[in-house]
């Protein structure tokens, strides 16, 4: 975290100093997810008088999400470092959301530099939400915590967590006139889980909205991946990522 506060607050000095030639950027993509196996279960133990063993099957289906977002940043033909503040929002079989600063410098690769590539590291945080399915109510009632769920009526659960990436990036950027380029990227993005968490969602006692969650670690609950039981996340973030984008200059 103090590598993200330094980063943040040397390009805050540095947009201060370089308002003009700034430009806009915003693009969108695909992201690859990783499951970590080729049967995934949930179980849960649940917290009512007479405590039930449920089972669920995780679909894995669909490995690409998509992705749009934008940033804001100084890339321009002069010979100087490049920094950008960006903004992505993730979805399809999760839904996520992070932003992140990044530092390159743009190597020029044809006489009036209409053409470059641009190597950069990007550090940020997120947050991100996957949906697990149903769990299948075929007992009275579930009770997660204190919540107890309407009597015969499934939950649905999902899995959540906050997290912090490194992603490195080549960007290929080509002038479509003198205040616009078009960006060919890819990444790959590294990530470190933190406070990963199940989510129950259903109808309430009184038929209203309820929910609660529990943690990854508690003992009622767990992912078997291909037989062997975890109270790891099943599935990873970390992954290619590419994406097509459109660059306008601003402050010339």
């Amino acid at each position: 975290m103090k590598i993200v506060t330094a980063l943040f607050t040397s390009i805050i000095l540095v947009c201060g100093q370089s308002v003009a030639q700034n430009s806009w950027t915003i693009h969108g993509g695909v992201k690859m997810i990783e499951y970590r196996g080729d049967n995934i279960q949930f179980y849960y133990r649940d917290e009512s008088p007479a405590p039930d063993d449920f089972y669920t099957n995780i679909e894995l289906t669909g490995k690409t999400i998509y992705t749009v977002g934008g940033n804001f940043n100084n890339y321009s033909k002069m010979n100087r470092a490049y920094w950008d503040l960006t903004g992505n929002l993730y979805f399809g079989k999760y839904f996520g959301a992070d932003v992140g600063a990044s530092l390159g410098y743009p190597l020029f690769l044809n006489g009036n530099k209409s053409f470059s590539i641009l190597p950069t590291a990007t550090v940020g945080g997120g947050f991100y939400n996957k949906d697990l399915g149903t769990l299948e109510n075929n007992t009275t009632y579930i009770q997660v915590n204190d919540t107890r769920f309407k009597d015969y009526e499934n939950v649905d659960i999902s899995l959540s967590g906050f997290y912090v990436f490194l992603k490195p990036t080549i960007a290929f950027i080509f002038d479509v006139s003198h205040n616009a380029q078009v960006r060919l990227s890819g990444s790959y993005l590294i990530n470190a889980d933190f406070s990963p968490e199940i989510n129950f969602n259903g109808t309430g006692q009184n038929g209203d909205n309820a929910s609660d969650s529990e943690k990854l670690s508690e003992s009622n609950l767990a992912f078997f991946i291909d037989g062997e039981r975890t109270n790891d996340s099943p599935f990873k973030l970390s992954g290619l990522e590419a994406r097509i984008g459109v660059s306008f200059s601003v402050g010339d």
